[in-house]
């Protein structure tokens, strides 16, 4: 709902509702928790496990970036014996003395390693300020024609678009209220709940910055001292800030969000508090009561699947996990979630074979092949993007073996040709002898090797997958 429904109710709730002083003691953020959605970082503190989201199937990450290898001349070296830092120029795998003549690795599975700004903000949908394509519900789009308010910035009502400065009467402390600041927060020491590792939260500015998007999307003025609530609403309006919301360890509702009967600090409308962080002062009193209000469904959130490749025509078991699947809106009504897969041709809509609120079951249909977008939809409210690639059976049909130790290998699901120029495990093997490629497609390989004849075991590794057979059959003119 609009948020000129929520004013009409908080307005009258205003009237009626006791004074209670605020207790900023029992505040959890800032920093605000990083479970759901984007981490607040910058590119370079990305993790590998927010890259896998969408790079699977045939666009795996390591498929992507060996596929730059033969884009210069000469080819990237593979290992950089530089000390440099890894780049097409100085080349990728820097290798580091270990002290005892050998070498190890430098780390090259942290994406943030070599990619220090966003590679996604320069995309077509990012300079067409598609947002959603990517992000969901979580954000809107600017100039989408969303709500955005036109009530007085003057009031307590109206968030500044990062807070004040005030000192807790209960603690003592400074803190932040009345604003994005009062919860997103920079904190240096901050623990990736999701992996346990140490991984640094950085404040708007910073996180808001990384992206490289044309600062007039921030700040539409001259003076970017002259930015308000508004300029960030372009991008967060009200119905995506008011459906932002994590099942926290409440023991009456542990399982389903419900919102303002959650802990504070778990999202923007789990708590009373939550909302106080951004409309009020600690000088003014709590007023809205844990009651029903004008959310519906919140934003679901998708953070892995168990299969990211599936073969073609046969029904499979696929289960997502994430959060927010499930939730109790003001109304009363529970809201749940379906799955849409969409090839760009026709959406597929399923049903859930089982869901809680942060696991989803679903029996997918046989798929045609292709590569598919990945959603969970609940109500009007959009996940995160994620794939989903469905390959033809990965099989051999046959093998033939021709002139000079040419081998033709005829079948489905080999996907696309290893690129060439590096180790990558993929290829033709006969036994352990890596064959020669002398061309690849998604149902036709030919390869050389003087290691195949008659009864020779075939191994195709793809990206795919791998899939045997043995040379059973040579052309004519060889029998």
């Amino acid at each position: 709902m609009a948020l000129p429904s929520l004013w009409g109710i908080l307005s009258a709730a205003a009237g009626v509702a006791a004074l209670a002083s605020i207790s900023w003691s029992q505040v959890l953020p800032p920093p605000a928790n990083q479970y759901l959605g984007m981490f607040d970082t910058v590119p370079s503190f990305q993790s590998t496990e927010d890259c896998t989201v969408c790079h699977t199937g045939s666009d795996t990450i390591a498929f992507r970036h060996h596929a730059l290898i033969n884009t210069t001349t000469p080819p990237v070296s593979c290992v950089n014996y530089t000390g440099n830092p890894a780049s097409l120029a100085n080349g990728c795998h820097v290798l580091i003395p270990d002290g005892s003549g050998g070498y190890t690795l430098q780390d090259f599975r942290t994406c943030g390693a070599c990619h220090v700004s966003s590679p996604h903000h320069s995309t077509r949908a990012a300079l067409q300020l598609d947002c959603k394509s990517c992000h969901g519900s979580f954000v809107d789009n600017p100039g989408d024609g969303h709500y955005i308010p036109s009530y007085d910035l003057g009031g307590s009502m109206a968030p500044h678009h990062h807070g004040y400065d005030v000192k807790d009467p209960v603690t003592g402390k400074t803190i932040t209220v009345n604003g994005c600041a009062a919860c997103h927060q920079a904190d240096p020491t901050a623990v990736d709940p999701r992996t346990g590792v140490v991984r640094p939260v950085f404040d708007n500015a910073d996180t808001h910055h990384a992206t490289q998007l044309d600062c007039a999307v921030c700040h539409p003025g001259s003076d970017p001292a002259s930015t308000t609530i508004r300029s960030c609403e372009a991008c967060h309006g009200p119905d995506t800030l008011h459906n932002i919301q994590m099942d926290s360890p409440t023991a009456e509702n542990i399982g389903i969000i419900v919102p303002f009967k959650e802990q504070a600090g778990w999202g923007h409308v789990g708590s009373n508090w939550d909302c106080i962080g951004c409309h009020y002062s600690w000088l003014e009193v709590s007023w809205l009561a844990a009651s029903a209000g004008p959310w519906s469904a919140t934003v679901p959130y998708l953070k892995e699947q168990s299969a990211y490749t599936l073969p073609a025509g046969s029904a499979r078991n696929l289960t997502l996990t994430g959060s927010g699947f499930v939730n109790v809106g003001g109304d009363g009504q529970t809201y749940s979630s379906v799955v849409v897969l969409d090839n760009g041709r026709s959406p597929v809509t399923i049903q859930p074979a089982a869901i809680t609120d942060r696991e989803i079951r679903i029996l997918l249909p046989a798929l045609t092949a292709g590569n598919y977008t990945l959603r969970v939809v609940k109500s009007d409210k959009q996940s995160n993007r994620a794939t989903l690639t469905v390959v033809p059976p990965l099989r051999i049909s046959r093998i033939t073996l021709g002139a000079a130790g040419t081998l033709t290998i005829t079948g489905s699901g080999f996907g696309p040709a290893p690129p060439t120029g590096y180790k990558a495990g993929l290829g033709i093997f006969a036994g352990t002898t890596e064959a020669t490629v002398i061309s690849w497609s998604p149902t036709r390989i030919v390869a050389t090797s003087p290691a195949f004849a008659r009864g020779t075991a075939v191994t195709v590794k793809t990206i795919n997958g791998t899939v045997s057979g043995s040379v059973l059959t040579t052309s004519k003119h060889l029998r």
